[in-house]
């Protein structure tokens, strides 16, 4: 009980201090006590509002011609891969040496299944809609992570990167930047094939604050300096350049992917402008699994961890403390997170991180949840709404 009395000590000491604002800020202090107090003692609340996000990751669905017992086993099997290359990010992960052996007992690592029934498209326009079964699984996750451990299967572990994808397609009415409104349904292949493999796509919003930084022309010609002017915006510092186009009777797409230490190149044909994107996307994510992806055999006892100190501002409630919380927990495989002071304005962690300040700080910029300031001597972030 001593840490309680150092709290409540301190809303004395505070609330006592002449200022005009008192009640305001004793209230405020009192609720940053609060959420220091709640983090210690009930760690459990804040990872159940995480459970969710897990889910999803141990989460599958594929089509199934029936409920008998021989297809449900076929599915399962079919289910466990998919989140098997969702959490390691291998896309030829079927093909790899034992895939028989690991994935020959999916029972025993689910935790619960569902059939459900989902209209397909028909080109018959004079009958209904026709319905197909599909299978819905959800794998638990402790149990998943040994057979990945135990298959020495690596992952992205706490990091899944976020991608910014600046494309430009050539067609018949010239060349078109991609951006998040996108209709024509070359965003969707995007979307599909980063989910698929644990990763996300971030498509430029394309409004006047980008098109006053870049056009189609600068993205076509790669043009280095307006390239990353209009991506700072977005808080990502793995970027993918684009440009897609017909040629002779099939698609070509030149890509380029880039980060803060390394820059790659290679180009894709497919017959057609959804197979180039698709071979693009997976070309860039197989780049960044050699680069991020850890066993699991790795234990945390093998890895250096380094103390960083930060101030994070803008918690106002305990939701946003909760999501700060989580948010630094789940940065990296291994890491610690300590609350080491609770202000009115301000709450100040102390985090034990593989890399020090230089790979959190990268870290941070992989995500959307919290913003360097840089006009602080000592590291100051700014939650993001």
């Amino acid at each position: 009980m001593r840490w309680l009395i150092m709290i409540m000590e301190k809303i004395r000491i505070e609330g006592s201090k002449p200022r005009m604002d008192t009640p305001y800020r004793r209230l405020r202090l009192i609720f940053a006590s609060l959420c220091f107090l709640v983090g210690m003692v009930f760690p459990s609340v804040f990872e159940t509002a995480h459970s969710a996000e897990l889910h999803q990751l141990y989460e599958a669905e594929v089509p199934i011609a029936d409920e008998s017992e021989s297809e449900r086993n076929r599915a399962m099997k079919a289910a466990l891969l998919k989140v098997l290359i969702r959490l390691s990010g291998q896309r030829k992960l079927a093909s790899r040496t034992g895939m028989a052996r690991i994935l020959q007992h999916p029972e025993r690592h689910v935790q619960q299944f569902r059939y459900r029934s989902e209209r397909k498209a028909t080109s018959d326009k004079s009958v209904s809609p026709a319905s197909r079964l599909v299978f819905r699984v959800r794998f638990d996750s402790v149990s998943v992570n040994r057979l990945l451990r135990e298959a020495n299967i690596q992952t992205w572990g706490q990091f899944r990167p976020s991608i910014l994808v600046w494309l430009v397609v050539e067609g018949g009415e010239g060349r078109v930047l991609l951006g998040a409104a996108d209709a024509s349904g070359l965003s969707d292949v995007l979307y599909a094939s980063a989910t698929e493999r644990g990763a996300s796509v971030i498509l430029p919003l394309l409004d006047l604050d980008d098109r006053f930084l870049i056009n189609e022309t600068d993205v076509w010609n790669r043009v280095r300096e307006r390239i990353l002017k209009a991506s700072e915006r977005y808080a990502t510092d793995t970027i993918l350049v684009g440009r897609a186009f017909p040629s002779h009777s099939h698609w070509q797409g030149h890509w380029e992917i880039r980060d803060d230490e390394m820059t790659d190149n290679w180009k894709t044909h497919a017959d057609g402008i959804e197979g180039v994107l698709r071979k693009g996307l997976h070309g860039a994510i197989d780049i960044l699994v050699a680069r991020y992806a850890r066993s699991e055999e790795e234990s945390a006892d093998d890895v250096a961890y380094d103390a960083v100190e930060l101030t994070v501002l803008g918690i106002e409630t305990i939701g946003d403390y909760a999501r700060v919380e989580r948010y630094l927990n789940n940065l990296q495989s291994g890491i610690k997170v300590y609350v080491t002071e609770a202000d009115v304005d301000r709450m100040s962690f102390r985090v034990l991180v593989s890399g020090g300040q230089t790979r959190f700080d990268r870290m941070i910029g992989h995500g959307a949840t919290l913003a360097k300031m840089d006009s602080h001597s000592t590291p100051v972030y700014q939650l993001l709404p």
